[in-house]
């Protein structure tokens, strides 16, 4: 699907900026931050929320009130079948994830493999993992909705370097690394037999 496709099945106009929050919508992933971000910025600056995974009923009663009646956002709270999942990638501007305590995000992962540039918050475990990719952007979590404003504001950022970190990280690669290591281990483990 091009881009052009996923952006006009959503209804977005080629202007519109769009920011992606995908993935299971619960509370800990920070969707209030992402909103108070957004509502910090001038109505005509305001991006379209693409807002994508499943959700409990009580989670989208908490989110309908949450974005009101004054923001523009396009939502799923279903599961996303595999099919679906690039008309969401594919028509964002840049992928945010808001959270107030992740470990890892397989959405990242999603980001990387379709061109996303991503936000993530500023936490020593995710720089310590991710601090050398130029596709990924930190926002302040002492300052989470206000310097998140600040990178939502303008569209997009820099794609380059998904591509490496995609391959670098493909499932068969990461397997076959593992292999190796296994390998070594046993033939080092039977070198001391």
């Amino acid at each position: 699907m091009t881009r052009d496709d996923a952006r006009a099945s959503f209804g977005l106009d080629p202007d519109d900026h769009a920011v992606l929050a995908f993935g299971q919508m619960r509370p800990y992933k920070g969707l209030n931050v992402l909103v108070d971000a957004v509502r910090r910025l001038p109505a005509d600056q305001r991006p379209v929320l693409l807002l994508a995974g499943r959700t409990s009923d009580e989670d989208r009663v908490a989110i309908d009130r949450l974005l009101g009646d004054d923001l523009r956002a396009v939502r799923e709270h279903d599961h996303v079948d595999d099919v679906d999942v690039q008309r969401w990638f594919r028509a964002a501007d840049v992928a945010v994830f808001p959270y107030r305590r992740v470990l890892n995000s397989g959405s990242l992962h999603l980001a990387a493999s379709f061109g996303v540039p991503a936000v993530l918050p500023d936490e020593a475990h995710l720089r310590a993992e991710f601090g050398d990719e130029g596709w990924i952007r930190w926002f302040d979590t002492g300052d989470a909705a206000g310097s998140l404003a600040a990178f939502i504001r303008e569209p997009g950022g820099s794609s380059e370097g998904t591509a490496e970190f995609s391959q670098r990280l493909a499932p068969f690669a990461r397997s076959r690394r593992y292999a190796e290591l296994l390998d070594d281990v046993s033939s080092t483990t039977s070198d001391h037999r």
